[in-house]
C-alpha cells in the first residue's frame, strides 16, 4: 500500500508573486473600465454640444446671411436707421434719436424715413412710441398721452401696434476707391419714405406748450423667415389689412 505524498509548502515568495500578479490584473481591469466609462462620457458630451450648436444655428438664422440661413450660426444684424425732418423746406433728413423734441403744433410737417443698409434683403416693420410733457421751468412734467395720427407713405399698412412695409427692401452695391486706390464694394442704402405728416386731437391753441419725444423701433427679417418671427404669411397679412 503506497503512502500518499504530502505536497511541499510553496515558498512565501511564490505566493507573494502570484498575489502581485492577481492585483496587477485587477488594476488593469479597473483601468480599462475607467477608460471605457470616460470614453462614453466624452461621447455623450460631444453629442450634447452638437445638439446645442444646431439649436443656436436655428434660433439665430433670422439674422444670418440669406444664402446660408439654415446652415450658419454666425449672426449678422440688419443695419437700419429712422430719419426725420420737420419742414418740407428742409432738404436733409436727420437721425431720429431719443433726445429729439417735437412740439405737437409742428407735427403736420413731420416726415420719417427708414434707412436700410443690408446686409441682405428683408421685410421691415416699425413701432412708434410717443412721450408727452410740458415744461415747468427746467423740469419736464408728464402730460397725458394723446392719440397721434400718422399719414403713411406708399405701401405701408398698420396691423395692431406695428407699421409694416409691404415690399422687400434691399440695397445696391457701388464700387469705390479706398485710400490705397484699390476698388472696393460699398453698400449703398435704401431710404423708404414712412410717415409724410402727423396730427393730434388738439388744435393749435392748446398745443403750443406740449412737447413730444418720439421713439421708432425698426425690426427687420429675412423674407423666408417672415412667418416664423412676425407670426403670419406676408401674402395673407398684406391682403387682409
Amino acid at each position: 500500500m503506497s503512502k500518499s505524498k504530502k505536497l511541499p509548502n510553496l515558498p512565501d515568495k511564490t505566493i507573494s508573486k502570484k498575489g502581485s500578479e492577481v492585483k496587477q490584473r485587477n488594476d488593469i481591469s479597473s483601468s480599462r473600465e475607467f477608460r471605457r466609462r470616460y470614453s462614453i462620457l466624452i461621447a455623450a458630451i460631444v453629442v450634447i454640444l452638437m445638439v446645442v450648436v444646431f439649436s443656436i444655428g436655428m434660433a439665430f438664422s433670422w439674422f444670418a446671411p440669406e444664402q446660408d440661413a439654415d446652415l450658419t450660426v454666425i449672426t449678422t444684424d440688419f443695419e437700419t436707421q429712422t430719419l426725420y425732418k420737420l419742414s418740407s423746406s428742409e432738404s436733409d433728413f436727420t437721425d431720429l434719436t431719443d433726445d429729439v423734441v417735437f412740439n405737437i403744433y409742428d407735427l403736420d410737417e413731420l416726415q420719417l424715413k427708414v434707412k436700410f443698409t443690408g446686409p441682405s434683403s428683408a421685410y421691415i416693420r416699425v413701432q412708434l412710441f410717443e412721450n408727452f410733457y410740458t415744461l415747468s421751468g427746467d423740469t419736464e412734467v408728464m402730460h397725458p398721452a394723446t392719440d397721434v395720427t400718422y399719414t403713411l407713405g406708399d405701401d405701408w399698412i398698420k396691423v395692431g401696434d406695428y407699421y409694416y412695409y409691404k415690399n422687400v427692401v434691399t440695397y445696391t452695391e457701388v464700387n469705390e476707391k479706398d485710400e490705397n486706390g484699390k476698388t472696393v464694394k460699398k453698400r449703398n442704402p435704401t431710404e423708404v419714405p414712412f410717415v409724410t405728416s402727423a396730427s393730434t386731437k388738439y388744435d393749435s391753441d392748446t398745443t403750443s406748450g406740449i412737447n413730444m419725444k418720439l421713439v421708432a423701433v425698426v425690426e427687420s427679417v429675412q423674407p423666408d423667415r417672415f412667418k416664423e418671427f412676425f407670426g403670419a404669411d406676408p401674402e395673407w397679412l398684406f391682403a387682409n389689412n
